[in-house]
């Protein structure tokens, strides 16, 4: 505002600059609703005797829930439009690689969940619980919490509702999961 009004100053013109506290109030309000809502949920498979998981066993279950294998070295389930809903990646620090699947031997995958860039909303949510819960049963594994405790249906359920309460304050703003806007605020 300074340097524009210097500017105007010279040219004999005049600028209005909107109110600095007032812009301000604006930003903090903003970048606490951010805080409040930029929330990355994740489900963790592990094996119930702690034995490893083949990864080309992985790499069947991941492709058969509709998983491609992406550069960054995970899974990513991606609707009809190309848009990202939810990823899957190694527990442990190796990323996957197409070569290095067929050798892999981990004690984990994890699900993970970018609520403000999710396109869908709970449903989308809802589409990678049932991608997780289908890892379960062939791997002979479990779905935990990051503290390593199982995850219940008492449990999801608590998530969907907290889901529900963060998409009602983005839907306030006008801010719809997975919009441009929302990838723009949630970069």
């Amino acid at each position: 505002c300074n340097m524009a009004q210097t500017v105007a100053a010279n040219l004999y013109a005049v600028i209005e600059c909107p109110d600095k506290q007032a812009a301000m109030v604006v930003a903090a309000e903003l970048d606490q609703f951010c805080a409040d809502v930029d929330v990355l949920i994740g489900f963790n498979i592990i094996s119930k005797d702690g034995s490893p998981f083949a990864g080309t066993k992985l790499r069947g279950l991941a492709e058969s829930a509709g998983m491609k294998l992406m550069p960054d070295g995970s899974f990513h389930f991606l609707n009809d439009d190309g848009a990202q809903l939810f990823s899957l990646g190694n527990l442990e620090s190796a990323p996957f690689s197409a070569e290095a699947m067929k050798h892999l031997a981990t004690h984990g995958v994890t699900f993970l969940f970018d609520v403000p860039k999710a396109v869908g909303g709970v449903q989308a949510f809802n589409q990678m619980l049932l991608a997780a819960r289908q890892f379960v049963g062939p791997l002979g594994a479990l779905m935990v919490d990051d503290n390593r405790r199982e995850l219940t249906d008492a449990g999801i359920d608590k998530i969907r509702q907290q889901l529900a309460a963060i998409y009602e304050k983005m839907e306030q703003r006008k801010i719809h999961p997975g919009s441009p806007r929302s990838k723009r605020l949630f970069a």
